[in-house]
């Protein structure tokens, strides 16, 4: 995750955001999960997104059956203009995606947004 960010969509940095999915065979994430990363540190994925937005963490979540690959970005509204998935298609040709979806934070059922910052004097 870049700067101070904790890699949980609760994380009042990352509420205005969401994540792109790729569920992928137990075989492929090692493959996927490097190339991802590789290609996080190499900014290419930073090519995915418009200018205003940014791509702000990877993970992955092992799975008993298939794992999901998560690529985060910080403005879920921008999430039409960006050409995320075919980015990841174009690094990874071989691998066969059974799913990809894409879910803003503010979508989950325990989303609360933004904390209200309280000053005391």
């Amino acid at each position: 995750m870049r700067s101070q960010r904790r890699p949980v969509w609760e994380d009042e940095e990352n509420s205005e955001g969401g994540s792109w999915t790729f569920k992928c065979k137990k075989q492929d994430t090692e493959d996927v999960w490097k190339q991802l990363l590789l290609a996080a540190i190499g900014e290419q994925l930073s090519d995915g997104v418009i200018e205003d937005d940014d791509i702000i963490g990877v993970s992955v979540s092992i799975r008993d059956r298939d794992d999901l690959v998560l690529i985060w970005n910080r403005f879920a509204h921008l999430r039409d203009q960006s050409t995320v998935v075919q980015k990841v298609q174009e690094l990874l040709p071989h691998v066969a995606f059974s799913t990809v979806f894409y879910k803003a934070f503010s979508m989950h059922d325990a989303f609360e947004g933004k904390k209200a910052h309280i000053q005391f004097r």
